[in-house]
């Protein structure tokens, strides 16, 4: 018994066992911080230009007119949203002063 209590005697062995209480404090907050629950918003867009560039996607005699006018430059856009988080989003979640906006860019046309 007296060997146990002269080996926790050494300097060393409390220095470790005092690194490895801080490493292990490290990792229970972090993991209690990944595991928490929040809801989380997320998204991924991809786009597939159709018709405006040197390769398109369409054949060349496909011709897109909208409202009369020859659509230059089309493009399909998939935009997805999900919850990557582990709680339910509540659409109470989304405050009604910033509310979920999808908006093009001043220099695009959705109109002639």
């Amino acid at each position: 018994m007296t060997e146990i209590f002269e080996f926790f005697n050494q300097g060393w062995v409390g220095s470790l066992i005092g690194v490895i209480g801080i490493i292990l404090g490290i990792f229970g907050i972090f993991s209690y911080r990944v595991s928490k629950s929040v809801a989380k918003p997320s998204y991924q867009k991809s786009s597939l230009r159709l018709i405006g560039r040197d390769e398109d996607n369409l054949p060349k005699d496909v011709k897109v007119t909208y409202k009369g006018n020859e659509v230059d430059r089309l493009t399909k856009t998939t935009l997805t949203i999900w919850n990557n988080g582990t709680e339910t989003l509540e659409g109470s979640d989304v405050v009604n002063s910033d509310p979920l906006l999808i908006s093009f860019k001043e220099n695009d046309k959705t109109k002639p």
